[in-house]
């Protein structure tokens, strides 16, 4: 009975450390997110937009568009990206 108990601890504690390593490598893609803002006539267009790996991923969608050049055109077309 030791031996089940000592042996599912063990099996919890690995389980463990693997989920909280992705959950780390998550983070860090991430981190790089700007809030891009365009007003016109009263009407603000706000969006998220993330640096995942070196691509440009809007509010969640994957853009396929390289992040620097994204966010370039979004400033060449009048956003404010911060």
């Amino acid at each position: 009975m030791k031996k089940a108990i000592l042996s599912l601890a063990i099996l919890a504690a690995v389980t463990f450390a693997a989920c909280s390593g992705d959950d780390n490598n998550d983070n860090n893609a991430n981190a790089g997110c700007l809030t891009c803002t365009l007003t016109v006539e009263g009407t603000t267009d706000s969006d998220v937009i993330c640096n995942v790996d070196g691509t440009a991923v809007e509010d969640g969608d994957d853009t396929e568009v390289d992040f620097e050049d994204y966010i370039q055109l979004r400033r060449d077309a009048g956003y404010t990206c911060n």
